[in-house]
């Protein structure tokens, strides 16, 4: 009889713990920041972390709010991005921002991803993109950012 109270006292702590998220589980990491483009806030940006080690890492992206903040998420929607060394990318698309605030429905990120995508591409063969083609690669752009960041990530871009 005195052993009952002992395992429910154990397996609620053990309950209680896996459930606080301590470590998360999943190894990730928030990551916000905010993208500027000659020193005011850009809206409607893509911002990819793409891994500079493939094969150890996975790509984490976040769409920016029209004051130009963004939060990286997994491609499976869960929010951060995993420890490691990450080239930065950013792209803008004609999608209109969202407002400031105000995160993405997870059932329409994937459509606005390709719709992103769709507009990049465009922007590239009729050079209307205002974010400069040095950004828009991962071999060319400045950008190197380690997660997890030594605090909030600020993206200074330059027009050409």
């Amino acid at each position: 009889m005195h052993r009952r109270p002992w395992r429910l006292a154990s397996l609620t702590a053990f309950l209680l713990f896996s459930l606080s998220g301590c470590g998360g589980g999943d190894g990730l990491v928030r990551v916000q920041g905010i993208v500027k483009l000659d020193g005011q806030p850009l809206g409607g940006a893509m911002v990819v972390y793409a891994p500079v080690d493939e094969q150890r890492g996975q790509s984490a992206s976040g769409l920016t709010k029209s004051d130009g903040t963004f939060e990286l998420k997994t491609p499976d929607g869960k929010t951060g991005a995993l420890p490691g060394e990450y080239k930065v990318v950013v792209s803008h698309s004609e999608v209109s921002a969202l407002p400031s605030g105000q995160a993405p429905d997870p059932s329409q990120v994937n459509d606005m991803m390709k719709q992103m995508k769709r507009q990049a591409q465009k922007d590239a063969k009729t050079k209307k993109s205002p974010v400069p083609s040095k950004y828009r690669s991962a071999k060319t752009t400045p950008f190197n950012e380690t997660v997890p960041p030594k605090g909030k990530i600020v993206l200074e871009l330059q027009s050409e």
